[in-house]
């Protein structure tokens, strides 16, 4: 795994399958293989870069991306206005592949902060991602 900032558009290792066991391929198979990594080094409001280089047994390399990731921990307020009603818009880039952006409004049901939850699901109805949870003000959110 490689990364890269804006300032700096070189692209330096950040993890290996020679440092990472979780990265060591799982050989060649006709059957679906997940990996991950999680970049504990970043901060919030910054972009980056990555690229994955796969090795093949032989020694070859494959690069892949890059992707641009924006790091944020939270949601951002659009409107502080309340909404009559719960409403999740069409997520704009769309498809989206590799970034997009979900805008979705909470209306105020009792008290000044709402219980909420933001996951995402697959076609199948298992959470792929929980974006957030926790208690926000009635408005809108990016």
């Amino acid at each position: 795994m490689k990364s890269a900032t804006p300032q700096n558009e070189n692209f330096t290792t950040i993890s290996s399958y020679l440092q990472n066991p979780g990265l060591i391929g799982q050989g060649n198979s006709s059957k679906q293989h997940r990996y991950s990594f999680e970049d504990v080094r970043v901060a919030e409001g910054h972009e980056y870069w990555y690229k994955l280089v796969d090795v093949d047994v032989n020694g070859n390399r494959t690069f892949y991306g890059p992707i641009k990731v924006n790091f944020s921990k939270g949601i951002a307020t659009i409107s502080t206005q309340v909404p009559a009603q719960f409403r999740l818009y069409q997520n704009y880039p769309n498809p989206f592949n590799p970034t997009t952006i979900l805008r979705f409004d909470v209306p105020r049901l009792s008290g000044d902060f709402q219980n909420s939850r933001l996951v995402i699901y697959n076609s199948l109805g298992e959470v792929v991602k929980s974006l957030f949870r926790g208690k926000i003000e009635p408005g809108s959110y990016e």
